[in-house]
């Protein structure tokens, strides 16, 4: 029998599809480590949206809070609330470019799975958002993006759907991975 590994599962997707409240569901129902999303984070904690040249700052803390929660290890599954490839596409679209050392740090640290949430559900303002117009298009980005940087999982619908298919992800990848896991 092989022994289990630790799984790194990314809820990822434009702003307001559900990235943040998904990810914390997963982490309660597989008992798992949550590793929060740090653009948000870093945003409450300055009082204002980013500039660009706070994206570094954003990556490096990113990369940083990582790093710690890994080194804790013993976890058997990480759910993140986003990733590095976040960084990169809000930086290409609100900037208009992203450093390569992020983008370069991006693809070392590659999940064993995406979890690519789609659009599908209705946009909630909130003062970091932009609106719905920039969330279709930055769903394209991630739609285009998230495939090449790693094993992905479109998850749609709305309600229990939405959180039955992402449950489904994550017990196939725990299972593919070794060990027994919670039934979704």
């Amino acid at each position: 029998m092989t022994a289990a590994r630790s799984v790194r599962i990314v809820v990822t997707g434009a702003e307001s599809t559900g990235k943040t409240m998904l990810a914390a569901h997963l982490a309660d129902r597989f008992g798992a480590r949550l590793v929060p999303e740090r653009l948000r984070a870093y945003v409450d904690e300055s009082g204002r949206l980013p500039t660009a040249s706070d994206m570094e700052e954003v990556a490096r803390q990113h990369c940083e809070a990582e790093d710690r929660i890994l080194a804790d290890g013993g976890e058997r599954l990480y759910v993140y609330d986003t990733d590095l490839w976040t960084v990169v596409i809000y930086a290409r679209h609100h900037f208009g470019d992203c450093p390569q050392w992020i983008v370069d740090e991006a693809e070392l640290r590659r999940p064993d799975l995406y979890l690519l949430l789609r659009d599908d559900i209705p946009w909630v303002p909130d003062p970091q958002r932009d609106g719905p117009e920039t969330r279709r298009e930055l769903q394209h980005v991630f739609e285009t993006t998230i495939p090449r940087a790693g094993p992905c999982v479109s998850v749609s619908g709305t309600g229990l759907a939405r959180t039955k298919r992402a449950e489904e992800a994550v017990a196939e990848i725990l299972r593919a991975a070794g060990g027994a896991t919670v039934s979704p």
